[in-house]
């Protein structure tokens, strides 16, 4: 009988041990999974601010290439700080002799609707000889700036005391930034 109950008492240890093996087992795989998990989100988290900076240092790169172009580009728009040196040089695009006159300026939108620019529409009036308009529309034609002549009207005016002049009338957009 004492041979029963100490077998008994085996077998019983047996599976207290063998229920608290198994149950170490399955803490162990608990915590092994939950360090899996945060170590996964963690390696998310590396490879997306790795990727930002991917990109954060591509769009620098691209910036730093770009910078002479970029200044090309900008030297064809009126600075919005620049208006008023602008339309000196407009009115200095006629000869001496020649009679140039801004009559309006007003502001438009841009076509493309972009909130950084906005297109700067000039009405300017030349008089004075034929060399003296055509020389200023020469001129105007080619000026340094992104510009569209939107309207031009010549006219030959009769004057009594200076003789045949020429008068024309000029309307074209420049696009200025904001």
């Amino acid at each position: 009988m004492k041979k029963t109950s100490h077998s008994k008492n085996i077998f019983i240890f047996a599976i207290v041990a063998n229920l608290a093996v198994w149950g170490g087992y399955y803490m162990l795989f608990s915590i092994v999974k939950e360090k899996d998990k945060n170590t996964s989100a963690l390696e998310n988290t590396i490879s997306l601010a790795s990727e930002k900076d991917a990109q954060l240092l591509s769009a620098q790169k691209l910036l730093d290439d770009t910078v002479e172009d970029r200044r090309e580009v900008d030297s064809h728009i009126v600075a919005k700080d620049k208006v008023v040196e602008f339309l000196e040089f407009v009115e200095s695009l006629g000869n001496p002799e020649a009679d140039v006159n801004i009559s309006s300026i007003e502001r438009g939108p841009f076509e493309e609707k972009n909130v950084l620019m906005e297109n700067l529409i000039i009405q300017v009036t030349v008089k004075g000889s034929w060399n003296d308009v055509f020389s200023f529309l020469s001129r105007a034609e080619l000026m340094p700036f992104k510009s569209v002549i939107e309207q031009a009207r010549l006219e030959k005016v009769e004057d009594k005391e200076l003789g045949d002049i020429w008068r024309a009338d000029l309307r074209f957009n420049v696009i200025k930034f904001i």
